[in-house]
């Protein structure tokens, strides 16, 4: 790839990329968009109006596989940062690829259990023991359900486990072909049609027993355009910001509808939860205490073949700088409240 120079705040040549690239999840219902604050980014234009007068076109890739996925196309080089599920970022650094975690990308991330609406019968986790259960592997959900087996003191291997995205996952268990799906929010819209049960949600879990996602870039990328990774992660935190802020809910919810979601199912997502602790970028407390315990339990349970110091992964000066720069401090702090109480609720058949 070529290389032109342009003049940053401080007057010094900088080299400057042909192409910004970013593979993020998408696509899951043949939409090209994704969601949360990086859907904020897409649909805003931020990043193309911020790199406009450098004439730097910014490429979106909506990828249906995921974090598997974004960590091929990092590794590949076809992407300069990846947005995607906390265990993808883990695993993309166990086996060596060289990234950098640049900020939090979102917290509180919720998991839903369903079974079709007919099936009466199921109503716990055990009442699943030894039936069909599909999710896609190797994502967040993937971890979450492990977790919560954990839990009730079962593993994967009292189920019958089919690696599924959302469409196939969907269709296969409308059909009968599997008796239970893992997803995120994207099934409430099916529960609300009557097709489905949600016999568990992680709503009322801790922040710590939810899903987050991170933002990397490539190491290479970084060395080589640090104002321009500056300057991306400055106008990421603007985003984050403003999907922060409650007074922005209703338009922030209707942003994340562009990728399938439907308006209810993000509502009854987000119930009981304020913008800004699911928005939160900063890589504080929250996300160290959370991702050591993802990486000593990814190692445990053979997700990931090594462990690794966060440290050796983590950059927290551009999204500090970001912060300063803007004047936000203060705004996102280290307690993650997750808005008005809730209290656990049991599972469902949970004594």
């Amino acid at each position: 790839m070529g290389e032109l120079l342009y003049l940053n705040r401080d007057k010094e040549l900088q080299p400057k990329p042909d192409v910004i690239q970013i593979g993020t999840v998408g696509n899951a219902l043949g939409k090209p968009h994704t969601n949360r604050v990086m859907e904020v980014l897409h649909s805003q234009k931020l990043l193309e109006k911020e790199f406009e007068k450098d004439k730097i076109p910014v490429i979106w890739s909506f990828l249906v596989g995921t974090g598997p996925a974004i960590n091929e196309a990092l590794e590949a080089g076809t992407v300069d940062f990846g947005h995607y599920g906390d265990i993808c970022g883990i695993a993309g650094k166990a086996k060596g690829l060289p990234t950098t975690a640049l900020a939090l990308g979102g917290r509180g991330l919720n998991i839903y259990i369903a079974v079709p609406a007919y099936d009466q019968r199921t109503q716990t986790l055990e009442d699943l023991k030894g039936k069909r259960v599909g999710f896609l592997s190797g994502t967040y959900l993937h971890l979450m359900f492990e977790k919560l087996l954990s839990r009730h003191h079962l593993t994967e291997k009292d189920f019958r486990i089919h690696n599924l995205g959302f469409a196939e996952g969907t269709a296969a268990l409308l059909a009968g072909h599997i008796d239970a799906y893992v997803d995120i929010s994207q099934v409430i819209q099916l529960r609300d049609q009557g097709l489905v049960r949600i016999i568990y949600d992680s709503k009322a879990e801790e922040f710590g027993f939810k899903g987050t996602s991170v933002l990397v870039g490539r190491n290479e990328f970084i060395q080589k355009y640090p104002d321009i990774t500056r300057r991306f992660i400055q106008t990421y935190v603007q985003a984050a910001y403003w999907a922060s802020s409650e007074e922005k809910r209703e338009e922030y919810f209707h942003l994340n509808t562009f990728n399938g979601t439907s308006y209810g199912a993000l509502q009854y997502d987000y119930e009981g939860t304020f913008l800004r602790s699911r928005n939160n970028p900063l890589l504080d407390d929250f996300f160290h205490q959370t991702y050591g315990e993802i990486i000593r339990f990814s190692k445990q349970r053979g997700f990931i073949s090594r462990a690794f110091d966060l440290d050796e992964w983590v950059d927290k000066r551009f999204v500090e700088s970001a912060v300063r720069e803007l004047g936000f401090e203060g705004f996102w702090n280290e307690h993650q409240d997750a808005g008005p109480s809730l209290g656990r609720k049991k599972i469902a058949g949970e004594k």
